[in-house]
């Protein structure tokens, strides 16, 4: 739990030096998405260097207006998954994750990427998430929390809300992100009414539609979803999820 003591890094903030806003973005929760809006709030005569740009300590906004982006987890989750192991990404190959995920969780089905190569599936993918920890050595834990693994870690390990050095004054939820996003951006001095595009949607379907959920999650045994959820309960209890969302899901007739 040291996580809940330390602050984001560095490398997780998306930053607009003119208007003094900083939004901590986990990896699958929209970075992109932020990237693209900020490079749009300057007006003509601001430089891309001046918006979108990096601190070298959080001491440089602490008069910043601070948000953090997240989503419901079991979504995150879902597409996590879709992203790096069906899509033919390299995403998978980093660490050789794919190789060793499905010789290490044989004992389950493997899946065919979008190319048709053998790839990871659902329930390995979560197996190694709840299990990993246990079924890896200790010197190849790195490949469950680096890496392509980044895109699962919870929330709380890559943007925690509860260190005073980044206490937010906004949760942006991508359930509600353009009413969340611009109540932000409006209190940030930022004109509003602007286009919002959420990039990078995964091909065959938003991971938030509620059959593709259940599509993916039927596969895997309840008394591992059980643990899943147990894994992410501080992001479930910190932004206001529903740990139990994933069964009302799955028992939908």
């Amino acid at each position: 739990l040291s996580s809940l003591l330390s602050p984001p890094g560095l490398e997780m903030l998306k930053l607009d030096k003119i208007h003094k806003i900083s939004i901590c973005v986990p990896f699958k929760a929209g970075s992109e998405t932020w990237r693209y809006l900020l490079s749009s709030t300057g007006g003509n005569n601001s430089s891309a260097e001046q918006i979108v740009s990096k601190v070298n300590s959080l001491e440089e906004i602490s008069d910043y207006k601070k948000a953090i982006q997240v989503r419901d987890p079991y979504e995150r989750l879902l597409s996590a998954y879709r992203f790096t192991f069906e899509h033919g990404t390299s995403l998978k190959n980093s660490n050789n994750l794919n190789a060793r995920l499905i010789e290490k969780y044989s004992y389950l089905p493997t899946d065919k990427d979008d190319t048709g190569k053998p790839t990871v599936s659902f329930p390995q993918f979560i197996q190694s998430i709840v299990y990993g920890y246990r079924d890896f050595s200790p010197d190849s834990l790195s490949l469950i929390t680096d890496g392509a693994a980044l895109h699962w870690l919870p929330f709380y390990m890559q943007c925690n809300p509860c260190n005073k050095e980044y206490s937010p004054t906004t949760i942006i939820k991508m359930e509600t992100w353009l009413r969340d996003t611009q109540a932000f951006l409006n209190q940030s001095g930022i004109d509003p009414n602007r286009s919002f595009y959420l990039l990078n949607a995964t091909p065959g379907g938003h991971s938030s539609d509620p059959d593709l959920m259940k599509k993916y999650y039927s596969k895997v045994k309840r008394s591992v979803l059980l643990e899943l959820g147990n894994i992410y309960k501080i992001d479930f209890q910190l932004f206001g999820y529903d740990q139990d969302n994933i069964f009302n899901i799955l028992d939908t007739v």
